[in-house]
C-alpha cells in the first residue's frame, strides 16, 4: 500500500513492435495525494538496472519475502516532494518470474501471437524504446491521470545506460538523473563483474568442500567459477571483434 500522502494508480500502456514484440508494458504512476488536475507538476520516469525487474526493482528471498525495494522508495520520496513518478514494470520481467508480480505472458517457441514476449529475440535497444514509450505516455498525460510541466529520466545501473540513449533521441527531456552507473566501457564492466562473479563461485565452492557438501554440488561451483572466469578473459577479446567485424561465421 502506499504511504498516506501519495497514491499509486496502475497503467498499462503499449510498448513499440521491436525485436521481442510488442507487448503492453505495466506500471504504477506516483503522485502526490493532494495532485488534482489541471495543475501541472514535473514528472519522472524510472528505469530499472539489468536483469529481469519489476517497476519496484524489488528484490526478494528464496521463499518470497520482499528484501528491498529501492524504485519504490525514490519514486515515494519523490512523489512526497511534488513530483509525478511513472516506473514499470521491465520487458524481460514477465509471467515466468517468480515473486515479482509481472505480467507479460512469454511467447512458446515457434508461436508468436501478439502481446507475447518473444524472450530470446531481446536486444538492448527494445530497453531504449521502452523507456522512450514510457517517457511519451507521461508527457501526454499517462491515460488523462495528470499533466507534466518537465520531464526528468532517472536510471539505476544498466538503466543510466538506457535514459542516456534515450535523451539523447528526444528534445523534451529536462533532467537526467544516473544512479550508480558505469564509468567503463562495456568491455571493461564485463569483465570485471565476470571477475567478481569467479571469485564469489570459488569462495563458495571452499565453502561447501569445508562444510562437506555433496562432490556433485562442490564440483558444479568449480565448473561455474571456470566459465565465469573465461568469460572475464574472452570478453574484451569478443567486444573487439565486435566492434572490428570480425566476428567469424558460425559454420
Amino acid at each position: 500500500p502506499a504511504p498516506p500522502d501519495v497514491r499509486f494508480v496502475e497503467v498499462t500502456f503499449r510498448s513499440a513492435n521491436v525485436s521481442s514484440g510488442e507487448i503492453d508494458l505495466h506500471g504504477t504512476l506516483v503522485l502526490p495525494v493532494d495532485y488534482a488536475l489541471p495543475a501541472t507538476i514535473p514528472g519522472a520516469v524510472l528505469v530499472t538496472g539489468s536483469g529481469p525487474n519489476n517497476r519496484w526493482e524489488a528484490a526478494f528471498g528464496s521463499t518470497g519475502q520482499l528484501i528491498r525495494a529501492p524504485l519504490r522508495d525514490i519514486a515515494i520520496a519523490a512523489a512526497q516532494r511534488g513530483v509525478a513518478v511513472l516506473t514499470y514494470d521491465k520487458r524481460s520481467c514477465t509471467a515466468l518470474n517468480q515473486y515479482t508480480g509481472c505480467e507479460t505472458p512469454v511467447c512458446r517457441p515457434g508461436n508468436a501471437p501478439p502481446g507475447c514476449l518473444e524472450a530470446q529475440a531481446i536486444r538492448y535497444d527494445n530497453f531504449v524504446s521502452d523507456a522512450a514509450t514510457a517517457a511519451t505516455y507521461l508527457r501526454s498525460g499517462a491515460g488523462g491521470h495528470v499533466a507534466i510541466s518537465s520531464l526528468a529520466l532517472v536510471g539505476h545501473s544498466q538503466g543510466c545506460t538506457v535514459v542516456a540513449d534515450t535523451a539523447y533521441m528526444r528534445s523534451d527531456v529536462a533532467t537526467l538523473v544516473l544512479l550508480a552507473g558505469s564509468g567503463v566501457r562495456l568491455d571493461e564492466l564485463l569483465s570485471q563483474q565476470s571477475a567478481r562473479q569467479a571469485a564469489f563461485f570459488a569462495a563458495e565452492a571452499d565453502l561447501a568442500e569445508k562444510q562437506g557438501a555433496a562432490q556433485a554440488t562442490v564440483l558444479a561451483l568449480r565448473r561455474q567459477t571456470a566459465r565465469t572466469m573465461c568469460g572475464a578473459t574472452a570478453i574484451t577479446q569478443q567486444f573487439a571483434m565486435l566492434i572490428n567485424g570480425t566476428i567469424p561465421e558460425t559454420p
